[in-house]
């Protein structure tokens, strides 16, 4: 997908005049930093950085003056980096395309590349030109920013304009939405590869496997670990170890999604292990199910995802209302849904009313301890003006669709036998 090349440009503009409204005699620049780099995990973008600079590169900060100039400090490396890596900011073309209009150097050189324990030497330049502003507005997203900020020495001059990018991140555009469409596509044909997998006597993590194969094929990765759990695993919310076999009998929870450039997907299924619901768990799938449905007809601009103090209008509460009112409401453990975007769990306020261009999931559950039973169903969807787009709705829900995608394994199977 070809990104509008001012998109970034016009954000940060949104951004200042955000700020100028909120704080009307602020006149100085507005910071942002990036992520950093950790040898043990794949470099992932501070969420924020990228919404306004559309930058990869791990170390650096972009300073936006008030004079509207826009300046990006790159760590000096004793080594060439570009050699190593694909990096734009050493290309100044490439900037010029994002809005940036110069780039100057962090501080002296870091020998050892990009990481929060960088001293003050290798932070030196930034450090002097931000001294002789009045005040700042930092972009605060993760503990380790607040504690660099602190760290430079301009924390007690310092205004956060973190929570103006939050209202800023919150509601997407087309164009945000088209991302999030292509992540949700390789989640659902993740889910559906699942589906064909499970069977008795397999181990969750070879459903992972297949679940991360499709990711990869997709041209996505994981936008958080994947869930595999099967029998009384299912009641842990988080389970992510994914080590044991699945037994005929047993459900088994999926709750897996991609990110593409940076945009993620969210998408739980339930499936039986031997292929066929019995009665028992067709009747608590359909329950949830109709939790689900019901939720999302409620749904609409001016409705909470969760807000204790209007309780009516908040989809959490009127979730366990609808499960109260058949008596399982004690089994649904966890919210009944969180914000979707950059993040898994994006930014935004749950107790905020829900607006248009707000991406959210809904995600029901019921969890049965003693029975070894867990079931989630968890679908993508987007505000309209006039309710709740389900942006997954390609994927099989209803309890005779699940059964017929999981027969399709072995109809796959039997062909291949054939061929022999």
């Amino acid at each position: 997908m070809i990104i509008e090349k001012n998109i970034y440009e016009k954000r940060r503009a949104d951004l200042r005049c955000a700020l100028q409204k909120q704080f009307p005699s602020f006149l100085g620049p507005i910071v942002v930093a990036a992520g950093f780099e950790d040898s043990r995990y794949p470099f992932r973008q501070d969420s924020s950085f990228y919404y306004l600079t559309g930058l990869e590169e791990p170390g650096v900060v972009l300073v936006m003056s008030p004079e509207g100039k826009n300046i990006l400090y790159a760590p000096v490396y004793a080594y060439k980096r570009e050699l190593w890596t694909n990096s734009r900011v050493y290309n100044k073309q490439g900037l010029n395309q994002l809005g940036i209009d110069d780039i100057k150097p962090l501080g002296q050189i870091c020998a050892e590349g990009v990481s929060l324990f960088l001293t003050a030497d290798e932070y030196c330049y930034l450090i002097q030109d931000l001294q002789q502003a009045t005040s700042v507005c930092v972009i605060q997203e993760g503990r380790e920013h607040k504690a660099l900020f602190s760290r430079w020495g301009i924390a007690d001059k310092a205004i956060s304009g973190f929570s103006l990018v939050s209202r800023m991140r919150r509601k997407k555009d087309r164009q945000e939405i088209e991302q999030i469409y292509t992540a949700i596509d390789g989640t659902m044909a993740a889910q559906e590869a699942a589906a064909h997998v499970i069977a008795p006597e397999q181990y969750e993590y070879q459903v992972q496997a297949g679940v991360e194969f499709i990711f990869t094929q997709s041209g996505c990765r994981t936008a958080f670990p994947t869930i595999v759990a099967s029998g009384s695993r299912a009641t842990k919310l988080h389970y992510t170890d994914n080590n044991k076999p699945m037994k005929n009998g047993e459900l088994v929870v999926v709750d897996c999604g991609t990110e593409y450039q940076h945009y993620c997907a969210d998408i739980s299924r339930t499936y039986p292990v031997s292929g066929i619901f019995n009665k028992r768990q067709k009747d608590l799938y359909t329950l949830v199910l109709k939790t689900q449905d019901h939720i999302a007809r409620l749904a609409r601009p001016g409705y909470y995802l969760f807000n204790k103090d209007v309780p009516e209008k908040s989809l959490h509460h009127c979730a366990v209302k609808f499960l109260q009112e058949q008596g399982y409401d004690t089994f649904f453990t966890h919210t009944v849904g969180h914000f979707l975007g950059l993040d898994v769990h994006d930014v935004g306020l749950r107790a905020e009313p829900l607006q248009e261009g707000d991406v959210f999931t809904i995600e029901p559950g019921i969890y049965i301890p003693h029975e070894g039973i867990g079931i989630r169903i968890e679908d993508d969807y987007w505000m309209t003006y006039d309710g709740a787009e389900c942006l997954s709705q390609e994927l099989a829900r209803e309890p005779e669709e699940i059964e017929e995608l999981m027969q399709q394994r072995g109809e796959q199977e039997e062909e291949e036998d054939d061929n022999y």
